[in-house]
């Protein structure tokens, strides 16, 4: 009898434990090991400079109940020349997928990808499900010229 408690109380911690709804992230590295000619060895102007990149792709599974709320795919992007970029992208479908690709003099100037957040949010902006890359943490702007402006407040309201 107590095998089949032991059974029973797995088997619902298992059921309880899978989550049939998310968003997910992957990243995969473009070069010119992408193009077809260099695996089938035939002539290609693009081998001489091929693109260099990273291509992003997001995937989610939502409830149908969801998509009467108009949500939509928000992925935040930090690049390791600590820029930000943010890419929303409407869901229709209860399953899909979109990538976005940084390549070339993109890619470059932002010295590559860092980390990313990928998040799934309703039309009125309620977080539903996100994936959080572990290196990823929110930049923190500083304006130049407000910075400017409060040390010249600092420096006239001191006493010499």
């Amino acid at each position: 009898m107590s095998f089949r408690w032991i059974v029973s109380f797995s088997l619902l911690g298992l059921a309880a434990s899978c989550q049939p709804y998310g968003v997910s992230v992957n990243t995969f590295k473009v070069d010119k090991n992408n193009l077809a000619s260099t695996h089938v060895g035939t002539p290609d102007p693009d081998k001489a400079c091929p693109p260099v990149g990273v291509n992003i792709v997001v995937e989610w599974w939502v409830p149908h109940a969801l998509i009467g709320c108009d949500p939509k795919v928000r992925l935040t992007l930090v690049y390791r020349n600590l820029s930000e970029e943010v890419i929303e992208h409407p869901i229709s479908y209860r399953i899909g997928y979109f990538s976005h690709e940084v390549l070339g003099k993109q890619f470059k100037e932002s010295k590559g990808l860092l980390s990313y957040k990928a998040e799934v949010v309703t039309g009125d902006g309620e977080l539903f499900r996100e994936e959080v890359h572990q290196l990823f943490v929110n930049v923190i702007h500083l304006d130049k010229e407000s910075d400017g402006e409060r040390e010249d407040k600092i420096i006239s309201s001191v006493d010499w």
